[in-house]
């Protein structure tokens, strides 16, 4: 003799079709799955990012740890999924001892509630399982562990408020008639433990689906946790500029950052390089100890590789993995501590990672337009006439001040009109160009 789990599943699977308590129980379980489903609605893809499941940058190993605990547990604490398996391949009960309404209990009705008890238990874990891996705190894993089980015991609770007359008289005796019938089953448990059947296959399948599922789910969460150490998760082009900064030199570092075709990390953390000048241009990285401090910082040039020894700028302390954390809106200083400004930091989709926001200007070397050809209006206050063509010509400045870096220098363009004591020029101020 076996009895029947005190929830609303076993009212969906014992009691008469178009009754109360039936319908009753069939709004508990809708409400129950479409919270679960509402949840993994929000929180997958809905932001749209590229990133499906929203899984962070990176967290610490502590988090990682914590993360998979809490798959394990989720798993073995959700009775529903158990029970639903082993029900289904038990079978429908062959004698019952109780009232006769259970005389009526078909085939269908059963294998009904245990596919609506397999599909809650298996959203529940599953639940369980998406913010723990979007988690970024030990406190955050448990949080959403403890919110996501409150949901899968509603039907416990319900079941229990039942009992006690909460849903009405009808609901409250079918509740108590639930809770004394005792089933009977043909060779329920009964197989031979030397030999391979379907009858040992039948005893064991909830032990078999149980595991199944879990490593399933860990297995995806080895992939979460390499593809966060690989760097997937983390933005891969953004769009920078220096704000309220004094250095003339800023403006000569504005554009798009890539990850750095190397692969080099540092800490677990990306290093950017900027687009279109990867030999020369800037660069972020970040270092784990900097004076006893963590933060991104920022670089110029191939020689520099030590993020805490070759900066010239560095944010405030920090330990995010998301550059756009550590670096957007946050202040700069210079290595002696002097205020550096600040950064804006923006995403680079789709199209724009081609174009990036560069301009012919903004190239250096042999691809860059020899002859400008300018068309449309001149201002008329300005005497003489202008030239239409300008030709390139670079100007080598590795003697200048500390500001110019000779691998950074823009090219100057000389109108083929001019005359001697007279020059028409377009060059780069290190914050615009100008004619």
């Amino acid at each position: 003799e076996y009895e029947l789990p005190q929830d609303i599943y076993s009212v969906v699977a014992a009691w008469p079709p178009k009754s109360r308590p039936f319908f009753t129980a069939l709004l508990v379980v809708s409400v129950q799955i479409a919270l679960f489903l509402l949840l993994l609605t929000d929180q997958i893809g809905s932001k749209g990012d590229s990133d499906l499941i929203n899984v962070p940058a990176n967290v610490p190993i502590i988090v990682h740890a914590a993360q998979a605990l809490a798959t394990i547990i989720a798993i073995m604490d959700q009775d529903d999924l158990r029970s639903a398996i082993e029900a289904f391949f038990d079978g429908l009960p062959t004698r019952f001892k109780g009232d006769v309404a259970f005389q009526g209990m078909g085939k269908v009705q059963w294998n009904f509630a245990c596919f609506v008890r397999f599909l809650q238990g298996f959203l529940s874990v599953f639940a369980s399982f998406i913010l723990a891996v979007q988690s970024k705190t030990v406190f955050d894993v448990l949080l959403n562990f403890l919110g996501v089980k409150f949901v899968s015991e509603l039907d416990d609770l319900s079941f229990s408020l039942s009992l006690i007359g909460y849903f009405g008289s009808e609901c409250e005796r079918a509740s108590k008639k639930i809770a004394e019938v005792q089933f009977q089953q043909d060779n329920r448990n009964k197989v031979d433990e030397t030999s391979w059947n379907r009858f040992w296959f039948y005893k064991y399948a909830h032990v078999f689906g149980v595991f199944g599922v879990l490593a399933f789910l860990l297995a995806l969460f080895f992939w979460v946790l390499i593809s966060q150490n690989n760097g997937d998760f983390s933005p891969q082009v953004f769009w920078m500029e220096m704000t309220d900064s004094d250095a003339p030199f800023a403006a000569l570092f504005k554009g798009c950052y890539r990850v750095s075709p190397s692969g080099t990390r540092h800490d677990r953390r990306l290093e950017y390089e900027q687009m279109g000048f990867e030999k020369s241009g800037g660069k972020f990285a970040f270092c784990g100890d900097l004076g006893g401090e963590q933060a991104w910082t920022f670089m110029i040039g191939e020689s520099a590789t030590d993020p805490c020894r070759d900066y010239i700028g560095r944010s405030e302390p920090t330990t995010a993995y998301n550059i756009f954390d550590g670096v957007g809106n946050a202040q700069w200083f210079a290595p002696g501590g002097q205020s550096f400004g600040s950064m804006e930091v923006s995403k680079v989709l789709g199209v724009g990672v081609n174009a990036c926001g560069r301009t012919p200007f903004d190239q250096t070397g042999a691809n860059i337009c020899e002859q400008l050809k300018f068309e449309g209006h001149i201002d008329v206050s300005q005497q003489g006439s202008r030239s239409k063509f300008f030709d390139k010509v670079f100007l080598n400045n590795s003697d200048s001040t500390v500001y110019t870096y000779p691998a950074l220098t823009h090219p100057i363009f000389v109108g083929n009109s001019s005359i001697p004591g007279r020059y028409d020029l377009v060059f780069f101020t290190g914050k615009s160009w100008v004619l």
